[in-house]
């Protein structure tokens, strides 16, 4: 069977359409996702920098100022500016860790808004409860590490 130069100009031409629209595709695809990895690491981004002071104050290596500051003050204080980073990264958490995620917000902000569940009433009861705080902190963050 032989083909005439029309016939395989036309399957040619067929195959070039086809590459272009595959091509097309899969750049619109890459495009995409290059977007909402970078939309991601922004909100990420907004997350990690909500919990920055309280993470300066409870670390023990940290030169702040901390004489007096108990843990649930510390938490107290910053409870509204970290539930409001909380419900704006939310959308950002994959919805098969959303659950985890919840769950992680909830053993840091606990049921109540006084945080007494923070209050250590001596020296070593107080840089536990910080430890303590420090590591809920840091549990949350780790659904905020940026994406490559």
């Amino acid at each position: 069977m032989n083909l005439s130069a029309y016939e395989i100009a036309l399957i040619a031409g067929g195959f070039t359409i086809i590459g272009t629209l595959l091509g097309a595709w899969i750049t619109y695809r890459n495009a995409l996702a290059i977007q909402k990895v970078a939309e991601f690491n922004k909100a990420a981004a907004e997350f990690r920098v909500a919990f920055i002071p309280e993470q300066r104050l409870l670390d023990p290596h940290s030169l702040a100022d901390r004489a007096g500051w108990y843990a649930f003050n510390i938490t107290q204080f910053a409870i509204d500016r970290h539930e409001i980073a909380m419900i704006r990264f939310e959308p950002f958490v994959c919805k098969s860790k959303n659950e985890e995620y919840k769950k992680a917000w909830k053993e840091y902000a606990g049921d109540s808004r006084h945080f007494e569940q923070y209050r250590g009433d001596n020296v070593l009861e107080k840089e536990r409860m910080r430890s303590l705080v420090l590591s809920r902190i840091n549990n949350l963050l780790k659904f905020a590490e940026p994406k490559h």
